[in-house]
């Protein structure tokens, strides 16, 4: 339930989780994402779209802008007994003359010693909304 003062919005939608392909080297290992924006979508401008990551991988932040989608790689530094890295991301997105959308997305990347130099997860946004961001009055 919804309470006073709560910034939930019903273009909103829910958190959608995806996972690295394969473990990355926790120290050192490069892990890339890439976020797709429909077809005729763009991000919001002065939305501020943007990631953030946990410190494992490097704690770093930036901004998400590109034309239909956006592509970034973070360096993985994880203590021994950290087991994965999250990118937490925030995206903006609309058609010309539309309601403008959000989207929160987060990546999780397994870590491992001796896991993969690389790896790669993407998320394709969609441009309807899904039940679960539709609120229902019966």
């Amino acid at each position: 339930l919804a309470t006073f003062g709560d910034a939930r919005d019903a273009r909103a939608r829910p958190l959608a989780v995806v996972e690295a392909r394969d473990a990355v080297a926790r120290d050192g290992g490069r892990f890339t994402f890439e976020i797709e924006l429909p077809r005729g979508y763009h991000f919001t401008e002065g939305a501020n779209s943007r990631y953030e990551t946990t410190a494992a991988a490097s704690g770093t932040r930036g901004a998400l802008e590109g034309d239909g989608g956006a592509k970034r790689t973070v360096v993985v530094r994880a203590a021994e007994g950290v087991n994965e890295a999250r990118v937490d991301c925030v995206v903006y997105f609309c058609r010309t003359d539309d309601v403008c959308l959000m989207q929160r997305v987060r990546f999780e990347v397994p870590v491992a010693t001796g896991g993969a130099s690389e790896t790669t997860a993407e998320y394709v946004v969609a441009a309807e909304a899904n039940d679960a961001a539709v609120p229902s009055f019966d």
